[in-house]
């Protein structure tokens, strides 16, 4: 009695270590760089609905007008979910407006999802080898962290995809768990469409073909489940539909050729993003296969069907990068931690001795990731992360911000090159106007805006541009001073021009390096 008390003591323990490490990981630093352009929509979106209750483009004399009004219809953002914005306007009511603050929620979320985890493993009845390898699993997985440690939906999908998981895989039975399941799938909803969408087909297809013999739900669970939803999609379709935006049209723009490049690239750059390792799969489906685990089975088949999913559903458009939007997946996070568990405890009853030892290779480096064929290497991506919130890098938006701040007039107009670095500089310099979001009036939601709002009606008082965009500008200048117009240059700031402290690995720890350039004032 005394042997298993100690063992689970000892479970305890680790998955108290697991929770408080996981928090300070994600709470370090949390405002130290400025919003990039993904949160500071967001966080806009949050500032329109603190000042009308709705998710509107105007703020002031600005506008937020992303891809020259992608998302808009009636001059608010009906192609964003709501739930991100709505979340950031509380914390804004409660803290103030800040990066710390707009990001507060969703690093919540974050440490909920940890705790969710950890707890999970402990139910489970691991043996402390097992507690001590999904804690690994979990700290280790940087993109976790990171995502979480975003304004934007990454941080509720994650934890509302894994906590549905939780409620269907332990306890689908209890209809007060069923209302709870209804209840954080219609906040899935709210807070990501796509990811609703397939992880409702993956716990389908899960279902009828696992689960439905044995542990058959009856029709009042199904309705406890699934009508409490139907609020939350009406209002969607209703306010927030994106198909009824410009983006709906991006389903569209890749042929089928190129939705199989992009299921490949995706395959690629989770583990190129450190989700999930190569090594760690190809085992998984040794395992799933040679030893017939059900449980591994079950995992690599959602996660398939989950990646071929998103890919369908990506508005990712293939001719404009080489990799994968990545951060699409991110809600499959959770999954890859559960195989990757799932796979060391494979190892352990094989080799009991070694799976700490390779745990620490698996979780502690990018070793089993093919770190020595990446373009950065062999490294430890978890040390990187640690020395990174002991001595974090400097950012564009920050000094770019704080110069506007000091040096332009309310009022006063800036263009910024390139134009999706606009929006941190809305949120951290609200007092400019920030010119030539739109190219042309057509659209009727636009035909009362400002002149300063459409490409080439008035000239900005000045041009900030960030790195190499400078020669998009050059010999537009250059025209305008044949014509009369000259504007001159009154700073350069040295930081790197780069936003590297995105959530996705490839781009969050790039080597490059360079100057952040120009800032530029109409005479």
């Amino acid at each position: 009695m005394t042997a298993v008390f100690q063992e689970r003591r000892l479970q305890v323990l680790i998955a108290l270590a697991t929770v408080l490490l996981g928090a300070l990981l994600l709470f370090s630093r949390l405002g130290h760089y400025a919003l990039w352009d993904d949160e500071a929509m967001d966080a806009l979106s949050a500032r329109g609905v603190v000042s009308t209750g709705d998710t509107t483009a105007v703020l002031g004399e600005n506008i937020v007008a992303y891809r020259n009004g992608l998302l808009l219809v009636n001059l608010r953002h009906q192609g964003m979910p709501p739930l991100p914005a709505y979340a950031v306007a509380v914390s804004f009511r409660v803290f103030g407006e800040s990066a710390w603050s707009a990001r507060l929620p969703f690093a919540i979320c974050g440490l909920f999802c940890v705790t969710l985890l950890a707890w999970w493993g402990f139910q489970l009845g691991l043996s402390r080898v097992m507690q001590a390898v999904l804690g690994m699993a979990i700290l280790g997985n940087v993109s976790l962290l990171l995502y979480f440690r975003n304004c934007h939906y990454y941080g509720f999908g994650i934890f509302f995809g894994a906590a549905i998981t939780y409620l269907y895989l332990t306890a689908l039975q209890r209809p007060v768990c069923q209302w709870l399941a209804a209840l954080v799938s219609g906040l899935l909803m709210t807070a990501n469409y796509t990811w609703f969408v397939a992880l409702y087909i993956c716990l389908f297809a899960d279902y009828m073909i696992w689960r439905r013999r044995k542990d058959q739900l009856s029709i009042s669970s199904l309705m406890r489940i699934l009508l409490p939803q139907i609020p939350f999609g009406l209002i969607l379709l209703a306010w927030w539909n994106p198909l009824g935006t410009k983006l709906g049209g991006y389903l569209q723009s890749n042929t089928v050729v190129q939705k199989l490049q992009l299921f490949l690239w995706n395959w690629r750059d989770l583990n190129a993003c450190e989700f999930i390792s190569v090594g760690i799969l190809l085992a998984a489906f040794w395992f799933a296969l040679r030893d017939s685990d059900l449980w591994l089975r079950r995992a690599l088949f959602a996660l398939g069907l989950y990646v071929i999913l998103v890919t369908v559903l990506s508005t990712q458009i293939i001719g404009e990068t080489e990799v994968a939007d990545i951060r699409y997946l991110a809600g499959a996070l959770p999954l890859c931690i559960a195989i990757s568990a799932l796979t060391f405890r494979r190892i352990s009853l094989r080799v009991p001795g070694w799976a700490l030892g390779l745990a620490v290779l698996a979780f502690g480096t990018n070793i089993f990731n093919g770190g020595p064929l990446l373009a950065w290497g062999a490294r430890s991506t978890i040390v990187a992360f640690i020395g990174e919130l002991v001595s974090p890098p400097s950012d564009p938006y920050t000094p770019a911000a704080k110069w506007i701040r000091e040096n332009v007039l309310a009022g006063q107009s800036i263009w910024v090159v390139p134009d999706y670095m606009n929006y941190p500089l809305i949120f951290h310099a609200p007092h400019a106007v920030y010119a030539w979001q739109l190219d042309k009036r057509g659209d009727q939601q636009f035909a009362a805006l400002d002149s300063i709002h459409f490409r080439g009606e008035v000239l900005p008082d000045y041009i900030v541009v960030f790195g190499p965009s400078i020669v998009q500008i050059v010999g537009l200048v250059n025209s305008w001073r044949k014509r009369g117009v000259e504007y001159r240059h009154v700073a350069t700031l040295e930081t790197f021009w780069k936003d590297m402290y995105r959530p996705e690995l490839f781009w969050h720890f790039d080597v490059l390096s360079g100057w952040d350039e120009i800032g530029l004032k109409g005479i």
